[in-house]
């Protein structure tokens, strides 16, 4: 692949993917997201959408043909389903405790 074979679209989800990772980082380095539900919800959405913009964008670049990639999908993948169950089990807590 080259340069030249991308479009504005791949453009885009780099640039989205560097933004997210750098949202990620700063949230994760200069926050106190451990202190509170809300901030372990919040930086468990970031990484895993960080994790799966990466995994994204490298496909992109390589034509879907990127040493370990048959390993490295599953694995991103699976990351964001468990994320993503544990940011609905915390919402769910905290809904709770709001009603009562």
């Amino acid at each position: 692949m080259t340069l030249s074979d991308l479009d504005p679209g791949d453009y885009a989800i780099f640039a989205w993917t560097i933004l997210q990772i750098g949202l990620t980082v700063l949230y994760g380095l200069r926050s106190r997201w451990r202190a509170s539900t809300p901030g372990q919800i919040l930086f468990t959405s970031f990484g895993c959408t960080s994790i799966a913009l990466t995994q994204v964008s490298v496909t992109l670049l390589t034509d879907s043909s990127y040493y370990g990639r048959d390993v490295v999908r599953p694995i991103a993948y699976t990351l964001g389903i468990f994320g993503t169950l544990v940011m609905i089990k915390l919402l769910l807590q905290m809904q709770r405790r709001d009603r009562r």
